[in-house]
């Protein structure tokens, strides 16, 4: 039995289309991974590169993967942001190696996908974002598989010599925890009422000063309509400026609620009737997943604008709305936000373009990519 290799990433998700089947879309989900999970280890494929995910740390948790011979988890390696890409190669080949007995481990050192051919083993790339990272790049042209969760993707890799029978997009799959959100338990647990309309907006795990600043000029137009409730998600070193500059009184914390963090994302976005973020690839994949409709700001400063690029996914489908950070001061923003969440019957046209996406199958996809290999 052949071993496998993790660099990059891996996630898992969405849920199905009809909103309340959260339950059924989670199962699949998990029946999904541990299919992943199994055609890694059982599928001739000898690397998977991809950036490091909460898939695979599930993985490591143990997560859906009861019925798996925990014995082959070492052989999911990740690579990490920071280190050398020759340096992780070589580990990531060299424990290929030391897992297959017939191969010398020295075969394992070279600098990019070319030490996967030394050794004669397949691999396969999964690329989450709209624009590719340096491993999967320089790792594309020797691909058996390599799976993009943005159509646009495919041009780049191409450009790198990858044939385009290599190039499948299965989509990005996200965390189990967040696929099983449940919109009645996340209602209850936020004590937001079923008839309201909730706003949840953040950043990212890290916050978003502009966009906390300019829901605080915002929270009187918000709160204006007393069918409102909003979840503010500041980041860990905005919580407590946020705090102070919004004066909430005890009646207006009644409806605007303020977190430093969202632990309990799968819920939150169940419970939502519009989403305000930037545009990371996990968020976009989590926002698709959970088919909310979402009004997306990209961070003005990733990596060439990879975070429009990114949001352009949902815009494109429908089911989102984008406006650039530089914009979102202007009074167009604010009347786009507050007419959005006075227009239930365009919200559920925006859910209904998410739905259609297809990200609960993006596991799914994934792993019948991989078994194809076989």
């Amino acid at each position: 039995m052949r071993s496998t290799a993790g660099s990059g990433f891996i996630r898992t998700g969405k849920r199905g289309k009809n909103p309340g089947s959260h339950e059924k879309a989670a199962k699949r989900a998990c029946t999904a991974r541990t299919r992943l999970f199994s055609s890694y280890t059982n599928s001739g494929v000898g690397a998977v590169f991809s950036s490091a995910s909460s898939f695979l740390a599930d993985i490591h948790n143990g997560v859906c993967v009861s019925g798996t011979n925990r014995s082959l988890l070492p052989a999911v390696i990740f690579i990490e942001k920071g280190e050398a890409l020759q340096q992780q190669i070589a580990v990531i080949f060299d424990r290929v190696a030391a897992h297959r007995q017939d191969e010398p481990r020295d075969a394992a050192r070279s600098d990019d996908g070319r030490a996967a051919a030394k050794l004669g083993i397949p691999y396969a790339l999964h690329e989450q974002n709209s624009v590719p990272g340096l491993a999967n790049k320089q790792s594309a042209k020797g691909a058996a598989l390599i799976a993009i969760a943005q159509p646009s993707v495919s041009e780049v890799f191409e450009k790198h010599g990858a044939p385009a029978s290599a190039i499948k997009f299965t989509g990005n799959p996200v965390r189990a925890s967040v696929l099983a959100g449940d919109r009645a338990r996340g209602r209850a647990a936020l004590d937001v009422p079923d008839s309201a309309t909730l706003l949840v907006a953040f950043g990212g795990s890290l916050g978003a000063r502009h966009l906390n600043e300019r829901l605080i000029s915002l929270k009187r137009d918000l709160l204006a309509r007393d069918d409102v409730y909003v979840l503010h998600s500041t980041g860990a070193d905005d919580y407590d400026d946020t705090v102070r500059a919004l004066e909430l009184t005890p009646e207006e914390a009644a409806r605007y609620r303020v977190r430093p963090y969202i632990d309990d994302m799968g819920d939150v976005l169940a419970a939502a009737d519009l989403v305000l973020s930037r545009a990371g690839a996990s968020s976009i994949a989590e926002i698709a997943a959970l088919a909310v409709p979402a009004v997306l700001v990209p961070y003005p400063h990733a990596t060439a604008d990879h975070q429009t690029t990114n949001a352009r996914y949902l815009v494109d489908a429908g089911a989102a709305l984008l406006c650039p950070d530089a914009q979102i001061d202007s009074q167009d923003f604010a009347d786009t936000l507050l007419g959005l969440l006075a227009d239930g019957a365009r919200r559920e046209r925006m859910r209904a373009a998410a739905q259609g996406l297809g990200q609960d199958r993006a596991a799914q996809n994934l792993a019948d990519a991989l078994e194809a290999l076989a």
